[in-house]
């Protein structure tokens, strides 16, 4: 019984924004909803620790992050505080797709 790791996410906190960083599923458990439960998980920690507003940078899953109820986001109306980050700045290119949503904290929380 060996233990991988085969998901992985994390946010970046900004005031009362957030920024969605690295969430990933191992190609081989893809579709089983992994990468939704990890980034609802995510979202809510977020929102209970003060998050708002969550946004993302991808060059390749903005169908995925806008199934997810995230929508696209112009660059400009980004909070500076996030946009000044290093994802914004200079890791991500100009060409990804910015999305955001808003967070919500679990029920009971």
């Amino acid at each position: 019984n060996s233990q991988e790791i085969v998901g992985c996410v994390a946010f970046e906190t900004y005031a009362s924004d957030g920024l969605l960083r690295s969430l990933a599923v191992d190609a081989t458990v893809r579709g089983a909803g992994l990468g939704r439960r990890l980034a609802r998980r995510i979202e809510h920690e977020a929102a209970n620790v003060g998050i708002q507003n969550f946004y993302v940078l991808t060059t390749t899953a903005a169908a995925y992050f806008k199934k997810l109820g995230y929508a696209a986001t112009e660059r400009g109306i980004v909070p500076g505080l996030v946009r000044a980050s290093a994802q914004f700045a200079a890791i991500c290119p100009e060409s990804a797709a910015c999305l955001s949503k808003h967070c919500e904290r679990l029920a009971g929380d």
